[in-house]
């Protein structure tokens, strides 16, 4: 695979075999049994967020690795607070710990121009990409201060809804994302190969040097059309958040 260029989406996804099974695994559960029990709907949750957390992280450029330990640490402050649920003032302040981190954590990052990538890489994808991280980690960091004032300023059902609404979307991303690398991975190297998927007309009429890039672009489709599904994948309890948010605070 190292020879051949077309296979480098293969080759990265390759280097966590165990981790990307785990993935697939965990995420296509939650799909097949939407409605099993709440414990081991969390139990799976929680064993699927390390390798998805060691996925993204090989994934990813280095700078952006903080942000992806951030959440990791968020996930697991909110597994404690669907614990507490019926106590109202632990969970304000997990959301607020939450909240303050996150405000921390991405004003940092936007501050040093993490999110701008190289000077140097003047490819329009690189690009791009950059300007799209760069306008999601401010709508996010604008989220989390609402949030935050919501919740010093006694308005905790609000502040719960938006905090939650935020993190549950970047927990789904994020859990869509390491479901269809691996799938991207095994879609690029299996129609490389001498194969009835070579015979498939997107395939041989791709123009360009990689004839799984038309593959990938349906899976980046079908990944943002779950995204804005809003729980196709039920990474978190959100039936649960939402009904909590709106109890009396």
């Amino acid at each position: 695979m190292e020879n051949d260029a077309s296979l480098e989406r293969a080759a990265k996804i390759f280097h966590f075999p165990y981790s990307s099974a785990a993935v697939v695994t965990v995420v296509s559960a939650a799909w097949f049994y939407p409605w099993a029990p709440l414990l081991v709907a969390q139990l799976g949750r929680v064993l699927g967020w390390s390798p998805e957390t060691r996925i993204v992280r090989g994934l990813i450029h280095r700078r952006l690795v903080p942000a992806v330990f951030m959440l990791a640490g968020f996930f697991l402050l909110d597994r404690v607070r669907d614990l507490v649920a019926p106590v109202p003032p632990p969970r304000a302040t997990i959301l607020m710990l939450e909240m303050v981190a996150g405000i921390v954590v991405l004003g940092g990052m936007l501050y040093r121009h993490v999110f701008d990538g190289d000077g140097e890489d003047h490819d329009p994808l690189h690009v791009r990409t950059a300007a799209a991280l760069r306008a999601g980690a401010r709508l996010i960091l604008a989220c989390f201060v609402v949030a935050l004032a919501s919740v010093l300023l006694a308005t905790c059902c609000l502040g719960t809804i938006i905090g939650n609404g935020t993190l549950i979307a970047i927990y789904l991303a994020i859990a869509i994302f390491t479901c269809c690398a691996p799938i991207d991975g095994l879609v690029a190297y299996a129609v490389s190969q001498p194969g009835p998927l070579r015979l498939l007309r997107m395939v041989r009429r791709q123009p360009s040097d990689d004839p799984s890039a038309r593959c990938g672009m349906v899976l980046i489709w079908l990944g943002t059309l779950t995204w804005f599904g809003g729980g196709a994948l039920p990474v978190s309890s959100s039936s649960t958040r939402w009904s909590s948010a709106r109890r009396p605070c």
